[in-house]
């Protein structure tokens, strides 16, 4: 029996009645209830020709699917690739062909599929060989967020998650009796711990808000007496942004922002409007959970990501010339990367538990902060310098909200410095004409950007994170 398995249904005995999963009008699924769809949904995989040696890449919209779905497949012992909703069928068929997947299961109509359920259904690839080898002890690769390049397959196996769902669980508080607002992707290292995890380990209801939308998702934390929200940064730009959902807030026990740096004028502002802290979450896909601010306190130093989860140690080990590195160690470190064709996956970053994760931080107190990423070092003419020290100069213009750095190829340097701005106000010219001024006084010359893009959002991928990518395609000179 999968150990995942084995979890649930030891939570779905103990709390045979009670809410797994409540929709977005507030139907709700109990636990028995799953546990009698999901043995259903095993019988249909096995009619398909799904077997423990199979590999399924799940590509499904937080539901009661994509619980159902990767229940199913766990208990077959068939290896689970988590794809973000919203992939095309180009990259799905990249990831069938890289990871050899006869199997997508989702939502979406793709040529010959089957329909299992409403909102499932499965395409099968007559044949799929690849040249990927994946560990038989893998339970579920998760993908990096590819927010800078094509994503990566990390190996996982249950006792990884089930670690990571454990120093969650231990370090935030959250028990049974919560109810999870399911409103960040559940195929996504953040919502697979915080969310399925949760429901599976130790019964923690989920509640699907029908839209992203601020007034549906407040509305949806209040007639579902949500005590939990994870979200992340843009979420809470977003709600206040919209005033008058802040009394359906009162109920919650808990606000966790993780998956992109979360600025702390943003933690002041939602506090001074709603009286609620925002819990700041450091993770990586490769190793779940690193840091958390438990505290009930306002911290101000901007990129301050608290002490380490329950069952987490750290290390700040020096990087050559870029700072120290945290180092993690703990039971939910991935075994490494899945990628074919290549011989050196895992570049050093995975040591015996240990996970090197190119972050940059300074200690604060028994916390830390992040204040950079050893990618984020910028080399022009042979001169190397950090990001950060550009986009600290950028941010303190007047109009600007927030900021990202980034080296462009160039031809004759190497490299040149791209700044991208998010505004706070309308005025692009006046402001890109300020940034240029402050740069020249406060920068060297080689630190100066050359290119300036200015947007009133920034496109966001679905993690909820810049899309740097795009912001790389807008870069001609």
């Amino acid at each position: 029996m999968s150990l995942f398995w084995e979890h649930f249904s030891k939570t779905a005995s103990d709390r045979p009645n009670a809410p797994a999963v409540i929709g977005s009008r507030l139907s709700s699924v109990s636990f028995s209830q799953l546990t009698g769809s999901i043995s259903d949904l095993q019988t249909a995989f096995f009619r398909l020709g799904i077997c423990s040696e199979s590999r399924c890449i799940v590509c499904l919209l937080n539901s009661v699917e994509f619980i159902e779905a990767v229940l199913a497949l766990n208990a077959i012992g068939a290896l689970v690739v988590l794809a973000d909703s919203k992939m095309s069928g180009t990259e799905l068929s990249a990831l069938q062909d890289e990871f050899g997947c006869r199997y997508i299961l989702s939502n979406r109509s793709f040529d010959g599929d089957v329909e299992l359920t409403p909102g499932l259904r499965v395409s099968v690839k007559d044949s799929c060989p690849s040249s990927t080898s994946v560990s038989s002890d893998a339970a579920v690769i998760k993908l990096t967020s590819g927010s800078s390049g094509r994503p990566r397959g990390i190996a996982t196996t249950e006792e990884n998650l089930l670690a990571d769902a454990r120093n969650v669980a231990a370090t935030m508080g959250i028990v049974p009796d919560d109810i999870n607002l399911a409103a960040i992707s559940m195929s996504h290292s953040y919502g697979f711990s915080n969310l399925f995890m949760q429901l599976i380990t130790q019964g923690t209801a989920v509640v699907i808000p029908g839209s992203p939308f601020p007034r549906i998702l407040a509305k949806t934390v209040a007639e579902g007496n949500v005590t939990i929200c994870p979200l992340v940064p843009s979420h809470y730009e977003a709600f206040l942004k919209t005033p008058e959902i802040y009394q359906q807030f009162q109920e919650v026990r808990t606000f966790i922002s993780a998956g992109g740096p979360l600025r702390s004028s943003t933690i002041c502002r939602f506090h001074d409007a709603t009286g609620k802290t925002i819990h700041s979450f450091y993770g990586a896909s490769e190793c779940g959970g690193i840091a958390y601010d438990r505290t009930n306190s306002i911290n101000d130093v901007e990129g301050y990501v608290g002490t380490p989860l329950e069952g987490v140690s750290l290390d700040l080990v020096q990087a050559e010339d870029y700072g120290r590195e945290v180092w993690v160690q703990s039971e939910a470190v991935a075994e490494g990367y899945v990628e074919a064709n290549r011989t050196d996956r895992n570049e050093d970053r995975f040591v015996e538990k240990s996970f090197r994760t190119g972050d940059i931080a300074e200690p604060v107190g028994e916390g830390l902060k992040i204040v950079g990423r050893i990618q984020s070092l910028i080399n022009v003419a042979g001169k190397k310098f950090r990001a950060e020290e550009v986009e600290s100069v950028v941010r303190a213009v007047p109009g600007v909200k927030s900021v990202v750095i980034l080296p462009i190829p160039d031809t004759v340097a190497g490299q040149i410095v791209g700044a991208f701005v998010e505004l706070a106000g309308k005025e692009m010219t006046k402001t890109e004409r300020r940034i240029l001024e402050k740069c020249r006084t406060e920068l060297s010359p080689h630190k100066v950007p050359r290119i300036i893009r200015c947007f009133e959002e920034f496109p966001l991928n679905e993690r909820g994170k810049v899309d740097r990518q795009a912001l790389l395609t807008l870069t001609t000179v």
